[in-house]
């Protein structure tokens, strides 16, 4: 996880009445140089619907790095103590910029659409994006929060910043 750095400046205001100074503090995130879970929904009823017509929840899979990545390796998890719960098939790429959406419908799919074999719990529940080795790459732990029918949660658009 990548933790902001912290700058200070000095301001300096002068005008005919005299010179006030004060330090300003900054908070610098660089942006994640790995793959993110960038986006979730776990209670969608009628947002997204998988090639069988069936809205189960989704999770949005996002490369902020400048290289395509291969998900040869990758697994995704919604139990902490079992990291390789569901594994990417070694054929997928996640091109540098992209996004993945893989349904969490405990189907079980590795062909196109990709699915899960778990369902997100709307109630609130780890997630993970585990990576080869198997090493953590991205969570929400300890648990992600109750979840509103069709809302998604996920990090701030732009800012991948983990």
């Amino acid at each position: 996880m990548v933790q902001p750095s912290v700058s200070t400046y000095t301001l300096t205001v002068a005008n005919q009445f005299g010179t006030t100074t004060a330090d300003l503090a900054f908070e610098f995130a660089s942006p994640a140089n790995h793959l993110v879970i960038s986006e979730f929904m776990a209670a969608d009823n009628s947002v997204l619907a998988d090639e069988d017509g069936e809205f189960s929840g989704w999770i949005e899979i996002f490369n902020p790095t400048s290289n395509d990545t291969s998900l040869a390796g990758y697994f995704l998890t919604d139990d902490e103590s079992q990291p390789t719960k569901w594994s990417f098939p070694p054929h997928v790429n996640l091109a540098s910029g992209a996004y993945l959406v893989v349904f969490a419908s405990g189907k079980d799919r590795t062909n196109s659409p990709l699915h899960t074999n778990f369902r997100l719990a709307n109630g609130g529940e780890y997630l993970a994006l585990v990576g080869p080795g198997p090493a953590l790459v991205h969570a929400y732990t300890p648990a992600f929060p109750p979840q509103r029918e069709n809302i998604s949660y996920g990090i701030l658009a732009g800012d991948p910043a983990l």
